[in-house]
């Protein structure tokens, strides 16, 4: 089996799961971001910014997830940026489930106006942020994101 085939059967095989978590917490999905073995789940938080958790398959067994947060200022066209100890883990639908949700309460409880644990880091290639010539530029369409919501406890 070619090697994309293989991630995409081991996604197949979760699938149900992660459109469950979609649902449920209001999270945007976006399938093999730049033809990565992940997928990433990205909203908007509550307390402000922004956040992605990355769900990337390391093997047939094993999983990881990133999971990071940022605030973009375009009054000063800089981006804070936090992000959350990387987690790596045996792939099983019990555990999938939990380290996405432990990831985005996380994320969640982060305050863009507590300035602790946030560092400034230069705008990427992408980002609304610009610099210099740039700001002569219309702004890019920027795509918005669906606001997360708490974990229902049940």
């Amino acid at each position: 089996m070619l090697e994309f085939e293989a991630v995409e059967a081991w996604f197949r095989r979760f699938k149900p799961l992660l459109d469950r978590f979609t649902s449920e917490r209001n999270v945007m999905i976006t399938k093999y971001l730049h033809n990565t073995p992940a997928w990433r789940f990205a909203f908007e938080n509550p307390r402000g910014g922004q956040g992605a958790i990355d769900l990337w398959r390391i093997d047939e067994r094993r999983c990881r997830i990133n999971a990071v947060a940022w605030i973009d200022d375009e009054e000063t066209d800089r981006r804070d940026l936090r992000t959350r100890a990387s987690v790596e883990f045996e792939a099983t639908e019990a555990r999938i489930v939990e380290e996405l949700n432990c990831a985005l309460d996380e994320l969640m409880s982060w305050d863009a106006s507590d300035p602790s644990g946030w560092r400034s880091v230069d705008p990427p290639f992408h980002s609304t942020l610009r610099t210099g010539a740039d700001r002569k530029r219309p702004r890019p369409v920027v795509q918005v994101l669906p606001t997360a919501r708490p974990r229902k406890i049940r």
